[in-house]
């Protein structure tokens, strides 16, 4: 499990939470509806690009990570002011000029108090302070296995479908001899993983397919794809 951040843009607003190996942003917006401002698209930065909705994040970010929140309805559009802003502009409280400037600062959190309140700046006063969670909110994943999500599909004789991630996907197939075993099996493996250190347990068996061997069999077909697509990342990634 990974403690992480999440920051919602426009706002300051801070949630923490606690995520587990196949987490979706589908996951983070389904457990979080009720704290976040609608439907939210989460990025690595501010500014980028939004993770895939049913991508699994857990081995996309660090312990620790601070990840940001858009709603996905204000991207690109535009938002009218509230009408409190423009009585306050009518009445002369606030200046004309103040509803256009920009705040460079919006949505990083500026410091933290003695008792755990996150202070983050606001264009009506100085600061304005945000309470935040003491202990982390822990995303559950949706019921629907994520073989299915990741658009694998049952067969006659197992399963079928592709490990994915962000640099590319790779066909497989996973087969079910007998009740709560499962062999998992990929074609044409990318090199990259043979400078992984579990290379060693992708065995070929001919035709340019390959069978892994895990140390702990997983449980599910589910968890088993999660941990192929983890160690393709790292190959990729550099991160073992």
């Amino acid at each position: 499990m990974k403690n992480i951040t999440i920051v919602v843009a426009g706002s300051g607003k801070i949630l923490d939470c606690a995520i587990k190996p196949g987490t979706t942003p589908r996951d983070i917006n389904e457990k979080l509806k009720e704290r976040l401002p609608g439907h939210c698209g989460f990025s690595p930065g501010e500014g980028e690009k939004f993770f895939g909705e049913n991508e699994n994040i857990y081995p996309l970010v660090k312990d620790g990570q601070k990840i940001y929140a858009t709603s996905k309805a204000d991207v690109g559009g535009f938002c009218p002011p509230p009408l409190f802003f423009i009585s306050a502009v009518i009445l002369g409280f606030i200046p004309i000029f103040s509803l256009f400037k920009r705040r460079k600062n919006e949505g990083i959190v500026a410091g933290k108090n003695s008792v755990g309140f996150t202070i983050s700046p606001n264009p009506l006063t100085s600061q304005r302070i945000v309470i935040g969670h003491r202990k982390p909110i822990v995303i559950k994943r949706i019921p629907t296995p994520y073989w299915k999500e990741q658009g694998w599909k049952k067969a006659t004789d197992g399963y079928r479908g592709y490990y994915r991630t962000k640099y590319g996907s790779w066909y497989g197939v996973v087969v079910n001899p007998y009740s709560n075993h499962f062999e998992f099996y990929i074609y044409n493996p990318p090199p990259q993983l043979q400078r992984h250190p579990h290379w060693q347990c992708f065995v070929h068996q001919g035709n340019r397919w390959y069978i892994i061997h895990f140390s702990v069999p997983p449980k599910d077909i589910s968890s088993g794809i999660i941990q192929i697509e983890r160690i393709i990342h790292e190959s990729f990634a550099k991160n073992y």
